[in-house]
């Protein structure tokens, strides 16, 4: 069994609050109803470029602990769908009761069966279901590669996975889904972890490469604002492009060379990340909670706005 490491439940802490925070910025397309080019919107696309990144060195992390383990744990399924049903229902209950949210069969529906309804219910769940589930045959193909076979094999998939899907004025970008690339990141951190590779770099060229792919990453948005073109949504607003995998990966390995000692509370509050998002982002509440109980629209011109984002997403990791 794999002991839990406060370093990487450190990072698992700093993904969720930066996945918070995207989803301050993005639900309800807020930034697109903002059409003004100035610092607060330079701002809001700068963290919405580490929104994709943060939820790869999420996957990383369950990945990392998976692999290695071929075992099929159904206790691991059935405790997932348990936790997912039952966050869905609370949530249900409380739109229905407490925020007067007229419930019809459908909702009922969605909140029993969350893992099938994609984004309009939790999209996250079903490719990280999908995961768990296919991992022990994974890790079966993965045994049975060498090193020159796992590295085609992560050439081949992350090319037509991230690197193609960049572009995504490119048809084939389409032919992908949640799935498929929850199942690549798991075989990126399968080989992180069977060779470990954070061993062979030093922290500062992990920091040059996160840095540098994020500026590269954010520098879509004012450059195809002053040449007229679309670059930021068609390059960056996706999880499948290769600067959301080189930022997450060199994300994941800074961290894995980060030396915490055992931290309970760190440990705690990482326990909590995954309810903190089934709650968060549930389909009854996310419109609630991101267009009336934030109250975003006030601040967006503020110059409090700053403040406003990074509060919003200290309080949500600090929830149970």
């Amino acid at each position: 069994m794999n002991a839990r490491k406060s370093n990487v439940e450190l990072l698992r802490i700093l993904c969720m609050a930066i996945i918070v925070l995207n989803h301050y910025i993005s639900r309800q397309g807020i930034v697109e109803s903002y059409t003004v080019f100035n610092f607060n919107n330079n701002i809001a696309h700068l963290f919405r470029s580490t929104g994709y990144p943060a939820l790869v060195a999420f996957v990383l992390i369950s990945g990392y602990f998976m692999a290695g383990d071929g075992r099929f744990k159904a206790k691991r399924i059935f405790s997932l769908l348990v936790q997912v049903v039952a966050f869905s229902l609370i949530c249900l209950v409380i739109g229905a009761f407490a925020l007067q949210v007229r419930i019809d069969s459908g909702m009922i529906i969605k909140s029993f069966i969350p893992y099938l309804y994609g984004y309009d219910a939790y999209w996250f769940v079903g490719p990280y279901l999908g995961m768990c589930l296919l991992a022990p045959f994974m890790e079966l193909l993965i045994e049975k590669c060498n090193m020159r076979q796992h590295q085609l094999f992560l050439f081949f998939s992350i090319l037509l996975v991230f690197v193609i899907p960049t572009n995504r004025f490119f048809s084939m970008a389409n032919e992908r889904n949640g799935i498929l690339t929850f199942l690549v990141i798991y075989a990126v951190a399968a080989y992180i972890k069977k060779y470990q590779l954070q061993d062979n770099i030093t922290k500062l060229k992990l920091l040059l490469i996160l840095s540098g792919s994020l500026l590269l990453s954010y520098s879509t948005y004012p450059l195809g604002h002053y040449l007229n073109v679309e670059l930021f949504n068609v390059m960056v607003l996706d999880m499948n492009n290769i600067f959301s995998l080189v930022i997450g990966v060199s994300f994941f390995m800074l961290f894995l060379k980060i030396s915490i000692n055992t931290n309970r509370v760190i440990n705690y509050v990482a326990g909590t990340t995954f309810g903190i998002y089934l709650f968060h982002d549930n389909f009854i509440l996310r419109d609630w909670i991101w267009g009336y109980a934030v109250n975003r629209e006030v601040y967006y011109d503020s110059p409090q706005f700053l403040a406003h984002c990074f509060l919003i997403s200290l309080f949500s990791t600090q929830q149970k």
